[in-house]
């Protein structure tokens, strides 16, 4: 019966992802699940109960998806669009430095409510999260475009992180450090730290390999290498992985194993939150978190670990949390079908 509503709730959201049926279609779903409810009572038959829950969860999948649509937001600077603008925002996000750009993740109030842009900028001077920077250049929407014979809707894909604009080629200026959430930004410091001490021990692009293998790190391999990367089929491994995480899941429970058990198990979901959040927060590494962490809630209450629920439990609350990731986040399908 789990899987059933979580399997329903994930086929609503996807369902409302590309259409929208109004406010009249939930009702009727709605009860058309009570009456067969209402049936499952009158002659206690299970596949009426199952159809009953798939319809009621499937709804409110629907119903979470059309919570989650902000028009107002997505619409409130189409007046500026192709216009230049000047903002002072907050970046929000780590930096993602690719060859020649560095693409920063800008929150605002400039404009009276908060908004996000995309920013790029030049690779230098380097930007850190938290940091305050002032922004000139021409706001614009994201397009759709094609890549190696695909069209990929990068709106969508920006709207799952509450992205609607982005200001390309812009001029960047730091106004001050620090303004960022303290507890990401000592996490981000001490990744920092990690991957200056690794570039003092490897050359690149060995270093930037071995910060995006351990800890997410987002640098340029140099188009060079990606391709090569791509052509012999293994580009997946350049990037921080479930299995990764859950190895070192697995290092920080071992650490601990010897603390009373309430303390391990404590001190060991700090560390995998923790972790998480340093390295980036992705679908991937979130899922693999979540998975980590129900381990640890069976080992606190004595109950048997299954994986499986386990994988279906950790998708259910990703998408709860965002239901734009089910049909515009591609690493979150590959993360969990490759689980699964």
């Amino acid at each position: 019966m789990l899987y059933v509503g979580i399997a329903s709730f994930v086929l609503g959201v996807l369902l409302y992802s590309f259409f929208n049926f109004g406010f009249a279609f939930p009702i009727l779903l709605v009860l058309l699940s009570a009456a067969l409810a209402t049936l499952f009572v009158l002659n206690r038959n299970r596949k009426i109960l199952i159809g009953a829950v798939a319809l009621l969860f499937l709804t409110c999948g629907m119903i979470r998806f059309d919570l989650s649509l902000n028009e107002r937001e997505q619409h409130v600077l189409d007046s500026l669009l192709e216009k230049k603008i000047e903002v002072i925002g907050v970046i929000v996000a780590e930096p993602d430095e690719r060859e020649s750009s560095t693409k920063l993740t800008v929150r605002t109030f400039d404009f009276g409510e908060k908004i996000k842009f995309l920013v790029t900028v030049p690779i230098h001077p380097r930007f850190s999260y938290g940091d305050e920077v002032r922004i000139s250049g021409t706001l614009k929407k994201p397009q759709r475009f094609e890549e190696e014979g695909r069209s990929f809707n990068y709106p969508q894909y920006l709207a799952k992180d509450g992205i609607f604009y982005e200001v390309r080629f812009a001029e960047a200026s730091l106004v001050q450090h620090g303004e960022g959430n303290m507890f990401r930004g000592a996490l981000f410091s001490l990744k920092r730290s990690f991957l200056s001490q690794v570039g003092d021990v490897l050359p690149e692009p060995q270093a930037s390999l071995l910060g995006g293998l351990v800890v997410g790190a987002k640098r340029a391999l140099g188009e060079e290498l990606m391709q090569k990367f791509r052509e012999t089929g293994i580009v997946h491994i350049v990037v921080l992985s479930g299995y990764n995480i859950t190895i070192v899941a697995d290092a920080i429970m071992r650490l601990f194993v010897n603390l009373p058990q309430k303390v391990g198990i404590s001190v060991g979901a700090l560390a995998i939150f923790s972790f998480a959040v340093m390295t980036g927060g992705t679908a991937t590494v979130i899922r693999a978190s979540l998975m980590a962490l129900l381990v640890l809630l069976a080992r606190a209450t004595g109950r048997t670990y299954a994986i499986t629920r386990a994988l279906f439990i950790a998708g259910f609350l990703m998408v709860l949390q965002n239901p734009y990731i089910v049909a515009f986040d591609p690493s979150f399908r590959l993360s969990f079908l490759a689980s699964l």
